[in-house]
């Protein structure tokens, strides 16, 4: 005759149990971050094995150009973007911190292909965030989470129209069509930042115009100049072979192995495919950092740049902090907080709270520096 489980039983099989999944949620609360932290150490050991070839082949560290200014207190807009009239808050604000932060951009940012179906969800998404921008404030609000960091553009809509032709007298971001971020110098940028929507490629906006004058390194064909015009001929017409000749675009071949599978939207390079298999498009209304760029005054000409970057184990972008004369660098990841502290600032130099604030940013921060 069989029995029954008795009462004390069936509970010494449900403690059990329950001991069980507590261990076994706590293991998997623990691996997630350990398994982000892992990535983001390896994918910084690879872009450092990048910097390393480069210092070899330049004597000096990518010298990424300073887009906007590296105070932390700098006013932002709804945007993200600095205030250009030079206010300032009187405690550390996260938002102005983060822009200052990535006043050395590590993403490369360039116009989409001319492809009809990419121009198309380019237009879409434009006039998407032209709506929520312009919205009021509570649709804004509603949509806070994925536009904060919106603007790169729209917001010379309300300046005066004159600013936008004069790159010294406003923001960078509404007047250029290229970011040369870090991984504008560690990958070969004349194969990629050339193949655009030809409409943005003439004299009429001010950084084309004025980076084509300048003529690049000698040619690997033996020509001795070489603009980006001829280099976009180049590509277009079937020459890349010409364009990787290039000294500066040939040496990336040296450490391009370092990249492989970990770019957001990269390509392939010397037989190398770059491209993380995880990584999604800026042509994407929910992408938390749409790059959206207004190239002239006309408020119907927005545009979504394309762009690559290498983004740590939470999903976001590196930081990076190389000064004059490029002979050291910091590269970190903000951790899993998602929030840091400028290098270039001493803890000691902050009060009260705010040391406090910095401080705790700071806590699980993982730094790599080249010395």
């Amino acid at each position: 005759m069989k029995r029954g489980f008795t009462l004390i039983e069936l509970m010494i099989v449900t403690v059990v149990l329950v001991t069980l999944m507590a261990i076994v949620f706590r293991l998997a609360g623990i691996t997630g971050p350990q398994e982000a932290r892992a990535k983001t150490i390896k994918r910084m050991q690879c872009i450092e094995n990048c910097l390393s070839g480069y210092y070899a082949a330049f004597g000096s560290y990518p010298p990424v150009k300073l887009h906007g200014s590296r105070n932390i207190y700098l006013k932002v807009d709804n945007w993200g973007i600095q205030e250009e009239d030079g206010q300032t808050v009187s405690s550390l604000n996260w938002a102005s911190v983060e822009a200052a932060c990535r006043s050395q951009p590590v993403g490369a940012r360039y116009p989409f292909s001319s492809s009809d179906d990419v121009q198309e969800m380019v237009r879409m998404v434009a006039e998407e965030l032209k709506r929520r921008s312009t919205s009021g404030d509570k649709e804004y609000k509603a949509y806070q989470d994925n536009v904060a960091v919106l603007g790169n553009g729209f917001d010379a809509l309300a300046r005066p129209s004159g600013e936008i032709d004069n790159p010294e007298a406003t923001d960078w971001r509404e007047v250029q069509i290229f970011q040369f971020g870090l991984l504008s110098y560690i990958l070969p940028r004349y194969l990629f930042m050339t193949l655009g929507n030809s409409d943005l490629y003439s004299g009429e906006y001010a950084q084309w115009n004025s980076d084509n004058m300048e003529q690049k390194q000698c040619h690997g064909d033996g020509r001795t100049t070489y603009t980006w015009d001829q280099i976009r001929n180049d590509v277009l017409g079937g020459h890349s072979a010409y364009v990787t000749m290039i000294p500066s675009q040939a040496v990336c071949a040296r450490w391009i192995p370092n990249l492989e599978g970990i770019v957001n939207c990269g390509k392939t390079f010397f037989g190398v495919n770059t491209k993380d298999p995880y990584s999604y498009s800026p042509v994407n209304i929910d992408n938390p950092r749409p790059e959206v760029f207004c190239p002239t005054k006309n408020p119907s000409n927005q545009y979504v740049l394309d762009g690559m970057t290498v983004k740590d184990g939470w999903g976001r972008d590196f930081y990076y902090y190389s000064p004059p004369p490029y002979q050291s660098y910091r590269l970190w990841s903000a951790g899993a907080d998602g929030k840091t502290f400028p290098p270039w600032v001493e803890l000691s130099s902050l009060q009260g709270n705010d040391r406090v604030t910095a401080g705790h940013w700071m806590a699980d921060d993982i730094t790599s520096m080249s010395n």
